[in-house]
């Protein structure tokens, strides 16, 4: 009993080592307990466990390493789960997992990339060091130091993947709002590198960092909502970008100027910075409110993306087919492809309704595309079509979006648990061949219908 009491003394001090101590003292304690019978047996056992238990409870989490020695000691005391649920209650049936850190090694990552990107120049510069051996050797301890930092900082930390992307996404906000914030205290008013302009920069990415991560506990967003919630983010900054070049034209700079930069194009640069770090925010908040409640997986996020990068592309081909040129029509056509990219993420918010896509079928989707629009430009050179004709940007469109949907057809999306419940309303795409008559003589043409 002594023995058993001095041991349970050592755990609550050592935790880390006294459970390798405790099954290597399980054979004198097996014997002891062979001595007195079996029910006593039993007991000891369930009561090294149930201490062992406790010790790892102290904290309120459970880690991986301890969960796996509990898991060995249960293995050698030889207690089955009738005899642990007897000893300690159906709490402790099934052990409590540890936490959730799918998302540990992309901070880990991001971290590190901060750490050798702005930090490891950034504070000898700060400290107006000279020596250059301090520049490259800070960039090296940085990667080292940013890395245990980071581990040690989440090794209890309920850290999904959903996390971990707030987080970098509040980081890269937070660098924009410290740009902005250079601007109005007049540190990029010259070509100079200020060191208090590094300084901002570098207090701006943690609070950015800390203010994602309070949003994330917040809302609590699944992984692939929160890769969306990042989109809509970067969607309203653009078009807030947009608006600001509508309504307050870039002024012309004298060329034969002697300044770097005159005081209206000052004016009007802290202008369009006011202007992007609103939108952040706003699109961020605005997506939340319209999709908040959508269920979307990682590979929905993915086709998001997809979808908006692709009405961008179809923005641009629309704006060569109607002759549009940036020389002359810089604003038209920044709103023909901000009208794409929005049309775009809105015709894939539809066509995703109702269907969980995984990340390999959106890859799918997308080479298909890629393939489709590929083929259709290769038949044009192929017949020696000419580039000044509009083949070229119309075949593009229309081959990617016949790729996109007979790809569609070959892969089969998991439903959403709310779509399993009403099939009537799973999107559905046919395609077929169909007669038209095209210069005088009829062609087989590609007939698509949707429907979402």
């Amino acid at each position: 009993m002594k023995s058993i009491r001095f041991l349970s003394l050592v755990w609550r001090h050592t935790r880390g080592t006294i459970l390798l101590v405790v099954i290597f003292l399980l054979p004198i304690v097996s014997l002891l307990a062979a001595q007195e019978g079996t029910g006593t047996q039993e007991t000891e056992s369930q009561r090294i466990y149930r201490r062992a238990y406790e010790a790892a409870m102290a904290d309120s989490v459970i880690s991986p390493d301890e969960l796996q020695m509990l898991k060995s000691l249960q293995q050698a005391l030889g207690l089955h789960e009738d005899i642990i649920d007897e000893a300690l209650g159906e709490a402790l049936r099934p052990l409590p997992p540890g936490p959730e850190q799918s998302g540990r090694w992309t901070l880990v990552a991001q971290n590190m990339g901060w750490g050798a990107g702005l930090y490891g120049g950034g504070i000898p510069y700060v400290l107006d060091v000279e020596d250059f051996k301090w520049y490259v050797g800070g960039v090296m301890l940085s990667l080292g130091t940013s890395f245990y930092l980071t581990w040690k900082y989440t090794s209890n930390m309920d850290l999904p993947e959903a996390r971990s992307h707030f987080q970098r996404y509040g980081g890269v906000v937070g660098l924009q709002y410290g740009r902005a914030l250079n601007s109005l205290l007049g540190y990029w008013d010259n070509d100079d590198l200020d060191r208090g302009e590094v300084a901002v920069l570098m207090g701006a990415v943690p609070v950015g960092v800390y203010l994602g991560d309070r949003l994330y506990r917040r809302w609590r967003p699944s992984t692939g909502m929160a890769y969306a919630l990042s989109l809509y983010g970067q969607l309203g900054a653009s078009v807030l970008h947009t608006f600001h070049q509508q309504i307050a034209p870039e002024p012309e700079e004298d060329e034969l100027s002697e300044e770097p930069e005159t005081a209206a194009h000052i004016k009007w640069r802290k202008q369009r910075l006011m202007f992007d770090i609103a939108g952040y925010p706003l699109g961020t908040f605005l997506g939340h409110k319209l999709y908040g409640r959508r269920q979307y997986t990682f590979g929905d996020a993915m086709l998001l993306i997809v979808g908006r990068a692709t009405g961008s592309f179809y923005g641009a081909m629309v704006s060569d087919i109607f002759g549009l040129k940036i020389e002359e029509n810089d604003m038209a056509i920044s709103w023909i492809v901000l009208a794409g990219g929005l049309g775009g993420l809105w015709a894939t918010d539809r066509f995703i309704k109702g269907e969980d896509y995984t990340f390999g079928q959106t890859a799918l989707l997308t080479l298909g595309g890629i393939a489709g629009g590929a083929f259709a430009f290769g038949l044009g050179i192929i017949t020696e079509t000419s580039f000044d004709s509009k083949y070229y940007e119309v075949a593009t469109i229309g081959g990617s979006l016949a790729g996109f949907f007979l790809t569609r057809r070959i892969i089969t999306p998991r439903l959403e648990q709310a779509a399993a419940r009403s099939l009537g309303k799973q999107p559905w795409i046919n395609l077929s061949l169909q007669p038209a008559l095209v210069g005088g003589e009829i062609l087989p043409t590609l007939g698509i219908e949707a429907r979402w």
